[in-house]
């Protein structure tokens, strides 16, 4: 029986580790298979509108066994949009309704495809309240599975909401700007299950015929799809995070399989997650919804899905595991306002495997963001931003959705190249639109606005446009004159649609006699031609973006013994001077009058140093108090680039 329990066991602990590789995909793939619900008509969409709901209540019976469901929902709600004729909420055609009471009143209504219709005698004005109470039986078409764990096959029942399928199994307003205020949610249920689900446990009744019925209430907003629960056989795990700021420690309620196997093989990344909330907490500001729990429940769902404080997962795993939980900022504290901006839940949620990575296993980081950039590569075309929403497979494009739009931070946080403004963006973020919904334009503000840089050009190229960069370069060095000329090309792998990427870009020069050098190039123009003065030692290597801050490619590297730029010539002909070069205590600027006149100043890094007008034929800066390095200065928004070496 041993020789069997550890052959199980191994066997569960390969299964593990293959998912860990595909677990990535599998987060956006099991997503997928959901039944999309019928377009509203602008009339039904117009009626929703014209309440806010407070408060959900699910009180239904369910079992490990099936997937049916029987009992009733409460919508309660405010009329903001009056006056107010007719209230539609949205439960499934296949669902049964046994009754309806609308403000305690036993009702009529009509059902038309998923909308439920009450008409109302006397229409009532802003801020009338409004309850209903529905009594419905029936087998949820999607939104409520059942299926068995791997550990014993015993039986699992879930509900998995997103983007569209909360009707299917309780009566709901699905639009995402109206988050409920509070929800409860009561399951009964025979009594060797236990049920998992948002906020706490207030209470566990025993019922006759060997009932429980467990309640479970949360008092922070949330948004109709993260609402869920689950029915196992489970054996229940609490720990505690105590990240900063939290007045009292958090637990982390694990609901696992009651399986002895599933908590061996699982526990060690179960107690990952404490230090993941302290990072997180650290970064984006303390735990969202700290004053309740976070936890988990298990069900074979193939993934994760970041229901509010009690995610449920298929497995735990170092990847899934903080990915969910970093949802619980990104997602579910701060909402998408849209499912066009479905990037600002995933994409980030994605970036944010790196970030926790970065502070747990670097290796894990590097693997990350290799994996991350070859499936971003995969193809030549696509956008982050959603323009289908219609589509279930597209709103969770894996290489789109997640892992362009989790690069998409990447490259943010190097054009920032601060990661105390990058995160301090982050948390600002959350604040302005904490317990809210917010737009992809609204985190560009917060981030413009915390930063003081714009961002317009970035999120045109990388976030509505299409496809990536792809780079070529031409390089030479002279010795003993040690100018460096180089030549960067780029072309964009959908030029349709975005036939140029505005950015910096690194280059790494491999040298003999000298130790290896980072330049930052700002590049504004297709083809573009560059002289480095002074370039000691001898460069043998140029290397691209070898910190792979961008997403792109590199189509040749050629060092041809022959190629000299004309730029100096060019600069000389304009009459555009640049001296002393290298500098050491000043370097004067001289420019024709009239023919340019603003001026940036950069380091090697890609950050704004200065901007200066210039008024008249020279331009003297003083050098002294600046570390010695490679500079860049930009005229007139990138017409041209003189580049000079602080000794």
């Amino acid at each position: 029986m041993k020789q069997l329990f550890y052959f199980l066991f191994f066997t569960i602990l390969m299964w593990q580790a293959l998912q860990a590789q595909v677990s990535c995909s599998k987060i956006a793939a099991y997503k997928n298979h959901l039944q999309l619900r019928t377009s509203a008509s602008p009339e039904i969409l117009h009626l929703m509108d014209q309440y806010d709901v407070n408060y959900y209540k699910i009180d239904v019976a369910a079992e490990r066994t099936t997937a049916d469901i029987t009992g009733n929902g409460t919508i309660a709600a405010t009329v903001t949009n009056g006056p107010l004729s007719s209230f539609v909420f949205e439960l499934n055609s296949n669902i049964t309704i046994d009754s309806l009471r609308f403000n305690n009143d036993l009702s009529s209504y009509t059902r038309s495809d998923s909308f439920v219709t009450v008409s109302i005698a006397s229409p009532l004005a802003n801020g009338a309240t409004i309850t209903a109470l529905v009594y419905y039986h029936g087998t949820p078409a999607a939104g409520m599975f059942n299926g068995t764990e791997p550990f014993g096959n015993d039986g699992v029942t879930w509900t998995l909401s997103e983007p569209y399928s909360a009707y299917h199994w309780f009566p709901v307003k699905q639009i995402l700007t109206d988050k409920a205020d509070s929800v409860e949610v009561w399951v009964t249920t025979s009594s060797e299950n236990k049920v998992g689900s948002n906020g706490l446990l207030k209470n566990t009744t025993a019922l006759p015929n060997n009932k429980n019925r467990y309640e479970w209430k949360s008092t922070y907003p949330i948004a109709y799809y993260l609402i869920s629960f689950t029915v196992a056989q489970f054996t229940d795990y609490t720990i505690y995070a105590n990240p900063v700021g939290a007045p009292q420690p958090i637990p982390i309620v694990s609901y696992v399989y009651a399986n002895p196997a599933a908590m061996s093989l699982w526990q060690t990344e179960i107690d990952k997650v404490p230090t993941m909330i302290e990072v997180y907490s650290s970064r984006f500001g303390l735990y969202p919804f700290h004053e309740e729990k976070y936890g988990h429940c298990t069900a074979p769902i193939g993934g994760g899905m970041e229901h509010q404080t009690m995610t449920t997962l298929n497995e735990f795993s170092s990847q899934v595991t903080c990915h969910e939980l970093a949802h619980q900022w990104f997602g579910d504290q701060v909402t998408c306002a849209t499912w066009k901006d479905i990037w600002l839940n995933e994409g980030f949620a994605s970036y944010c495997e790196y970030i926790y990575h970065q502070t747990d296993v670097q290796a894990d980081a590097d693997y990350w963001l290799q994996e991350a950039n070859n499936e971003a590569l995969s193809y030549p075309s696509g956008s982050v931003y959603v323009d289908d929403t219609t589509s279930s497979n597209r709103i969770f494009d894996s290489r789109l959705t997640y892992k362009k739009g989790g690069l998409l931070l990447h490259m943010m946080r190097h054009e920032i190249n601060d990661d105390t403004l990058f995160f301090q963006g982050m948390k600002n973020y959350q604040q302005t639109y904490k317990l809210r919904t917010a737009t992809q334009a609204d985190f560009q503000h917060v981030m413009e606005t915390t930063t003081g840089k714009d961002f317009s050009t970035f999120f045109n190229q990388w976030y509505f446009g299409s496809g990536y960069p792809i780079f070529s370069a031409t390089w030479n060095h002279i010795i003993p004159q040690g100018n460096f000329y180089l030549q960067l090309d780029q072309s964009g792998s959908d030029p349709a649609v975005t036939p140029l990427y505005v950015t910096s870009v690194e280059c790494l020069l491999t040298r003999s006699g000298a130790s290896d050098t980072l330049i930052t190039i700002f590049i504004h123009q297709a083809s573009q031609q560059i002289v480095f003065p002074a370039v000691q030692g001898t460069v043998t290597a140029l290397t691209i973006d070898p910190n792979q801050w961008l997403i792109n490619t590199v189509d040749h590297i050629t060092n041809d013994p022959s190629f000299v730029t004309a730029i100096a010539n060019e600069q000389t002909a304009e009459g555009i001077t640049l001296f002393p070069n290298p500098a050491t205590q000043s370097i004067t600027l001289n420019v024709p009058q009239n023919h340019f006149d603003t001026a940036r100043l950069y380091n090697a890094e890609g950050v704004q140093l200065s901007f200066f007008l210039l008024e008249g034929k020279n331009y003297t800066m003083n050098l002294e108090a600046t570390p010695a390095g490679l500079y860049l200065i930009v005229l007139q928004n990138g017409k041209r680039q003189l580049r000079f070496i602080k000794e």
